[in-house]
């Protein structure tokens, strides 16, 4: 009960020294002098695109399109292109936008986004990507008057969903969203002028209102010249989270506005690379929240129970075009029992296998053979994850999901689990691969 105690005080003190809520309608009558035509007119704003053959389905295009058609017009356009094939760079030049190209072997999504805003001339940088599209036209005179009204030095909206996006991006900008955006309006993080008592706030803050804090958007992230030269990225994955992390302790100004929003959503096809990038993101927001490491004996053991069940996750849990959601929570409810016994019958050999495909490390001890009490409470976990995801679509009002599409859906949500779990182990053992080292070399405090 202490413990509780102590948890919650230090979440209300952290949140009255650092965060405040604006509500929609005061934001606006605050906002609403900024908004007049040609306030913010000299407002220079360079927009830096990293890319990659952003030709595949018109994407890079309609990024572009936009942009230019922003009500604000004061704009420098920069793409860094890491080893296009698809005519990108030719394509870009015509529409206008300076190119500045790298080895495909040197992109870091930190390295190239500073390359981008080095070479930038604005006052004011937009970080986004190529598979964005500034659906507002006033998106851009919204995040200046924004970052002017409050003495902000990093802003974001929200990501809204394309209407093609699959299950899994759906329920995960809707969780994003609830978790960021509790009140509809602007949430303001950081105490301008204070740095001390930023410093104080910051550091009694529990790692899930740390979350929130420094929960920067590279897909729409408009920042400050002047604070990004000051801090700029330097994770090679979750590289605006850090900068983030770096603008709160260092005493800067987030802001995160539901007046606006852009249209962002990835494509989950390959479960491979989900569960690697998910493994890779959770080690680094691990780290910058401040959330325990695990790597010791005990852990081993827990490493490889996890493996056994990553490799006995399940096929289609349903048959058909369209299910009930209920259904979905029946299926799930029986398949803890079946989920153990398939893991229990994985031999060590297969479990390397298994790593080799998800790009872990081989290290799998001579003590794998876990004891089925560890897997039944690991199963436990992944069931309740499988649980929420299925509780997020039915928050979202599905009740009827396509099958195909639920399984695939409860499948990255295992892998998501799974992956979280492993986080804490995968720098310590994960020593030949180049985000690890990259991350053992950051000075962590």
């Amino acid at each position: 009960m202490n413990g509780w105690l102590s948890r919650r005080f230090r979440r209300r003190l952290a949140e009255f020294l650092l965060c405040r809520t604006i509500p929609t309608a005061p934001a606006r009558a605050r906002l609403a002098p900024w908004l007049v035509p040609g306030r913010l007119d000299g407002c220079r704003v360079s927009v830096i695109i990293p890319v990659n053959n952003g030709m595949a389905d018109g994407q890079i295009g309609r990024l572009l399109d936009s942009l230019q058609g922003q009500t604000h017009r004061n704009l420098e356009l920069i793409a860094v292109d890491s080893g296009s094939r698809d005519g990108t760079p030719e394509y870009l030049r015509q529409r206008g936008v300076r190119v500045l190209s790298i080895a495909p072997e040197e992109f870091r999504h930190d390295r190239s986004r500073n390359l981008g805003a080095q070479a930038a001339a604005g006052d004011f940088l937009l970080f986004t990507v190529a598979d964005a599209v500034f659906d507002d036209p006033d998106w851009l005179r919204l995040g200046l008057a924004h970052m002017n009204v409050w003495r902000a030095d990093s802003f974001c909206s929200p990501q809204h969903c394309a209407a093609a996006a699959g299950l899994q991006a759906r329920a995960l900008a809707f969780r994003h969203l609830a978790a960021l955006q509790r009140v509809p309006g602007v949430q303001r993080f950081g105490a301008a002028g204070r740095p001390r008592l930023t410093r104080i706030g910051y550091a009694i803050a529990p790692p899930p209102l740390r979350q929130r804090m420094i929960h920067v958007d590279d897909t729409n992230h408009l920042v400050r010249r002047a604070a990004f030269t000051r801090i700029g990225f330097r994770l090679p994955t979750c590289e605006d989270m850090g900068f983030g992390h770096d603008l709160i302790r260092g005493g800067g100004v987030f802001l995160f506005s539901s007046l606006t929003h852009i249209t962002h959503s990835h494509r989950y096809d390959d479960p491979v690379r989900f569960f690697r990038r998910c493994a890779a993101d959770y080690q680094v927001q691990f780290r910058l929240i401040g959330a325990p490491g695990r790597a010791d004996q005990a852990w081993d053991r827990r490493y490889c129970a996890l493996l056994r069940l990553a490799g006995a996750l399940p096929g289609p849990l349903a048959a058909g075009t369209a299910i009930p959601l209920a259904t979905c929570f029946e299926r799930v409810e029986r398949l803890e029992g079946a989920l153990v016994a398939a893991a229990t019958a994985a031999p060590a050999a297969w479990m390397v296998r298994l790593c080799e495909t998800l790009g872990l490390p081989p290290d799998v001890p001579e003590a794998a053979r876990v004891s089925p009490d560890l897997l039944r409470r690991l199963a436990g976990g992944l069931i309740a994850s499988l649980r929420g995801g299925l509780r997020t679509l039915a928050a979202m009002g599905m009740t009827r999901v396509d099958a195909a599409e639920a399984a695939a859906f409860l499948r990255l949500q295992a892998l998501n689990y799974v992956a979280c779990e492993l986080a804490g182990r995968l720098p310590h053992a994960a020593a030949q691969s180049e985000p690890a080292r990259a991350f053992r070399a950051l000075a962590w405090e």
